[in-house]
């Protein structure tokens, strides 16, 4: 959403992620991504990351990362982190530098420490399951929209974005939260612009 405005903060999130987490494949670092925002909204208001999330078949996946992580040619996080191939296709994340705090503030490095304590050891798999559970934000917005059928014709994916501002749905003031900040980013992202 305001992708350009948080390249930093979502590069060192994912060297972050790379440097802290053991096998740190793709598919397992692009659920802990969501974990991390769903947290976050359902705490805050507030994602940390503003990533849009799409209802694929395995589960919330921010298809701009997806896209990016392993692409051979330059995207906006390729001065943060590579994809190593471990085997045909499989994807291992590493660092191309050291992780910078500076676009975090004490709550969501507390946030992300406490998911990677909590979610860091589960495999790629393992947190395909967790995000599947029957109580899930995906499966109940997978159930309502009927995505199935969209992921037999759209090779596992869908283009139905998971709006997490949902979650807020019986809570005022985070609804406020979010809309104050999200204003404020549109204010900023407005500002990039002229």
């Amino acid at each position: 959403m305001f992708k350009e405005l948080h390249i930093e903060k979502i590069g060192n999130l994912l060297i972050y992620l790379a440097q802290k987490i053991a096998d740190p494949y793709k598919t397992k670092i692009l659920k802990l991504l969501y974990i991390i925002d769903e947290t976050s909204v359902k705490e805050t208001g507030v994602p940390v990351t503003w990533l849009e999330y799409k209802a694929w078949k395995y589960g919330p996946v921010a298809e701009d990362i997806f896209e990016s992580i392993g692409n051979t040619e330059k995207s906006p996080f390729s001065d943060f982190i590579y994809a190593e191939k471990v085997c045909s296709n499989t994807n291992q994340i590493k660092a191309k530098k050291d992780f910078d705090d500076g676009e975090f503030d004490l709550y969501e490095m507390k946030l992300i420490n406490r998911i990677l304590d909590e979610y860091g050891h589960f495999s790629a798999s393992e947190l395909v399951a967790l995000l599947h559970k029957e109580d899930s934000f995906w499966h109940k917005e997978v159930s309502n929209h009927q995505l199935d059928l969209s992921f037999q014709l759209q090779n596992d994916r869908s283009n139905h974005v998971l709006e997490l501002t949902q979650l807020l749905a019986n809570d005022p003031i985070k609804q406020f939260a979010y809309k104050s900040a999200f204003d404020s980013l549109e204010f900023q992202q407005s500002l990039r612009k002229n």
